[in-house]
């Protein structure tokens, strides 16, 4: 009888073994957990092109155009990949002003542009509880008007995103965000006389902190 019970609960312990393994894989953590950030900040705009203007002075390329800095605010959506994969996207809108600068003079904004910029994203980090994580993939930067002080149309300019983060996480479905965000874009040519030379590509920067909101029940 004694031999009959310990065979039997041998038996349901190792029926209950691929249930365990089974649990233990759906409880390994994620990197990228579903959640949702709300982010403000600081933005620092590229230069867009230099131009020649012989009334204004004899130096070739002796004006350069470019977006002023300003504060920012956006939104950013991730979801999970695998233990340390995800997938991001994200949105900001800003009102900078547009630059420009007479070299060995004073730089000038004459007015605002209402600008957002825009990412989607592959996210990588070391580990799935690593505070630090990277993010890289395609982009855009829609401006209107357009980012160079004589454009007079809606301009968007196209290129890659890297982004650099650290997370802290403060309660259990609360986390505080401290992100660098890079947009590396082609500006566009629209509206713009032969007397403008345009830059290879424009830098613009993105400083914010952001409240990270977990979207996982």
């Amino acid at each position: 009888m004694i031999a009959r019970v310990g065979a039997l609960t041998m038996t349901a312990l190792l029926a209950a073994l691929p249930a365990s393994g089974q649990a233990i894989r759906r409880e390994r953590p994620q990197a990228f957990p579903p959640s949702l950030t709300l982010m403000a900040g600081l933005g620092f705009g590229g230069q867009r092109a230099n131009q020649v203007d012989p009334e204004t002075c004899t130096t070739n390329n002796c004006i350069g155009h470019k977006v002023g800095s300003g504060p920012q605010g956006g939104l950013e959506l991730q979801i999970p990949l695998s233990g340390t994969f995800g997938l991001g996207v994200a949105a900001t809108i800003a009102r900078p002003t547009r630059v420009f600068c007479v070299l060995g003079g004073a730089c000038q904004s004459p007015d605002r542009i209402t600008q957002g910029h825009g990412a989607a994203l592959v996210l990588w980090r070391f580990k799935a509880r690593a505070p630090i994580y990277f993010g890289l993939g395609p982009g855009v930067v829609y401006s209107k008007p357009g980012p160079i002080t004589s454009q007079t149309a809606t301009v968007a300019e196209f290129g890659g995103v890297v982004v650099l983060a650290y997370d802290v996480q403060v309660a259990s479905r609360v986390g505080l965000r401290v992100a660098w965000w890079n947009w590396l874009v082609k500006p566009k040519a629209e509206g713009l006389g032969a007397n403008y030379e345009l830059s290879s590509l424009a830098w613009d920067k993105l400083f914010v902190v952001g409240a990270r909101i977990s979207l996982k029940p």
